[in-house]
């Protein structure tokens, strides 16, 4: 007879499952309207909150780094990368483009590689020392790529470049060649979201503005967050859309 933890993990894997497959979620990543209401709801609610003298301490802790939220975007991205190299790894197999499952492995690539830098290539769980050569060219002595000269403080450019290749990937569904590519329509209100934070990012890098835009500026970690939830939300889609919808199951 099963020991009453074994029953136990065996009960919550099994939730866990049917959640991922069939959870829910699933459907609001289809429903576009509810979708960018909660992504809206959350990411107002988020910098209401570091507005606001009371809770601005709060929000603040959040957003720094190596912190909740940078934990979670390196989840999501770690998460992306498997669901976009398993996704390649499939459409080759069955015989699909190379420039479909091409663009997927690379997608999946640069996923990794954004993944790591959150974490600064593992330094940040295990706190190993960065080697001397690197600290000194590194602008916060930290084992990574970001903060290298010509690279600290552009990361708003990046964010951007996501953001606003997503919106030109809802145009991709205009091309019979490039529709597998295609941003999920639902997801373009998601987009519209984070480009236009970025942007007024950029207005308070870029001009003397009232103090009002420079939480903007705040939020950049909130839209990184949304970024590697973003590209979980584009995997699961475009899985759903090119092979088909999860198998009926426990």
């Amino acid at each position: 007879m099963a020991s009453q933890p074994a029953v136990v993990r065996v009960t919550l894997t099994a939730r866990a499952r049917r959640f991922a497959r069939h959870g829910r979620w699933r459907e609001i990543l289809h429903n576009g309207p509810l979708l960018t209401a909660i992504v809206l709801a959350g990411t107002v609610a988020f910098q209401i909150l570091y507005l606001i003298p009371a809770s601005r301490e709060v929000a603040a802790t959040l957003l720094h780094g190596d912190n909740v939220l940078e934990m979670v975007t390196f989840l999501a991205l770690a998460s992306a990368c498997v669901l976009g190299a398993r996704l390649t790894f499939q459409l080759r197999r069955d015989g699909h483009p190379t420039l479909i499952w091409g663009f997927f492995l690379l997608f999946s690539v640069g996923l990794f590689v954004v993944a790591m830098e959150e974490i600064s290539w593992g330094q940040w769980l295990f706190f190993w020392k960065t080697p001397e050569g690197w600290k000194e060219i590194n602008r916060q002595g930290e084992t990574n790529l970001h903060n290298l000269p010509g690279l600290f403080g552009r990361s708003e450019w990046m964010r951007l470049t996501f953001a606003s290749g997503g919106l030109v990937g809802v145009l991709a569904v205009r091309r019979t060649s490039l529709r597998p590519l295609a941003t999920p329509p639902s997801m373009t209100g998601v987009f519209v979201i984070m480009t236009a934070y970025i942007l007024l990012d950029l207005v308070d890098d870029l001009f003397d503005v009232p103090w009002l835009f420079t939480t903007f500026s705040s939020m950049s970690e909130f839209m990184e967050m949304l970024i590697g939830l973003a590209a979980v939300a584009y995997f699961v889609l475009k899985r759903e859309e090119l092979l088909g919808p999860p198998l009926p199951g426990p």
